[in-house]
C-alpha cells in the first residue's frame, strides 16, 4: 500500500508508534476453550498536525482524486479555491461516482 501526501509551507507529518486493535474479534482456542479476542499490534502511524493556515493533500487510489484537509481560508469554499487556481484548471464539483 502506497500513500502519497504533501502539505504546503511546513512539514506537518510525523511517524509515531501507536497501538492498533482489529475492529472484528477472531476465534482463539487454548486448552479446549474457544473465545473471541480482538487482535492488537503496534505500528508506525502517520500523524498530521495542522497549525494555523495549514493544508494537507491526500492523493486517492490510482490518482483518481485529491482530498484536501485545510484550515486556510483560501480552501474554505470552491469559489475561493478557484480564484487561486491557474486559469486552465477546472474544479469538478458535481461528479457522480459509478
Amino acid at each position: 500500500m502506497n500513500l502519497s501526501l504533501w502539505s504546503l509551507k511546513q512539514d506537518v507529518f510525523r511517524l509515531e508508534e501507536r497501538e492498533h486493535e482489529s475492529p472484528y474479534p477472531v476465534k482463539r482456542t487454548k486448552n479446549n476453550r474457544t473465545r473471541l479476542i480482538k487482535l492488537k499490534w503496534i505500528a508506525n502511524t502517520l500523524i498530521a498536525t495542522l497549525n494555523e493556515s495549514s493544508t494537507m493533500f491526500w492523493v486517492g487510489h490510482d490518482g483518481d482524486y485529491i482530498a484536501a484537509f485545510s484550515n486556510d481560508e483560501n480552501f474554505s469554499t470552491i469559489d475561493s479555491l478557484q480564484k487561486i487556481m491557474p486559469e486552465k484548471v477546472e474544479l469538478v464539483t458535481d461528479y457522480e461516482w459509478e
